[in-house]
């Protein structure tokens, strides 16, 4: 039994030794667990500012969930926004079309119905509601003096002739 006491007494050193380094193992692991806490906590107190900075409302360990996979899903939904604006750009060409027509037609019709001298004037008035300078010159005139004709188109358009 002396024998086996002596052993446990060469033993004892190096268990407490073992129990240091065990202690001093766990107290460094602790340590680099609160300063990887502390980096991790600044780190997310930055990205929550830049959150705010930028009007998110996320917190980091949602944001996958509630930032980006929205993101994506509206991404996803772009080609159909683009078709949309082009049948509602098309939708609209057509109607323009249609209500330009439309009026034109009411004019030209109100014009007809209105004015006295029958389609002539309400052409005339259709045409100048359009914006147009409306020159009228008897076709015998064009016969018998063309250069008069010229003559009297670019004294109405400002030209010299």
């Amino acid at each position: 039994m002396n024998g086996n006491f002596k052993k446990r007494e060469i033993q004892w050193p190096r268990v407490v030794a073992f129990q240091k380094e065990i202690a001093r193992s766990a107290l460094g692991a602790y340590a680099m667990y609160q300063q990887t806490r502390a980096e991790v906590g600044t780190r997310k107190e930055t990205l929550l500012t830049e959150f705010r900075t930028f009007g998110v409302k996320a917190y980091p360990e949602a944001f996958h969930q509630d930032v980006v996979i929205p993101f994506e899903k509206w991404l996803s939904r772009i080609p159909n926004y683009e078709n949309l604006l082009i049948q509602d750009y098309n939708v609209h060409k057509r109607l323009s079309v249609e209500l330009n027509s439309a009026a034109e037609n009411d004019l030209y019709k109100s014009a007809v119905r209105c004015l006295p001298g029958g389609r002539d004037k309400a052409r005339d008035t259709f045409l100048r509601g359009m914006g147009y300078d409306v020159l009228r010159i008897p076709v015998r005139a064009v016969r018998e003096k063309p250069f008069s004709v010229i003559k009297q188109i670019g004294e109405r358009l400002g030209l010299a002739v």
